[in-house]
């Protein structure tokens, strides 16, 4: 997977990778899938 942050900076994830997302201002992110093999995303909200 991709995800581009709002200054357009790309990072890419493979499997097993695990990431914070701390979008709590600003444009947010984009997340993208890479290749055609199935994936699986679990989003954990944080408080």
């Amino acid at each position: 997977m991709e995800f581009e942050i709002g200054d357009g900076t790309k990072r890419q994830f493979g499997i097993g990778d695990v990431i914070l997302a701390e979008d709590i201002t600003g444009q947010g992110h984009i997340t993208r899938v890479i290749g055609n093999e199935p994936r699986s995303l679990m989003l954990v909200p944080l408080d």
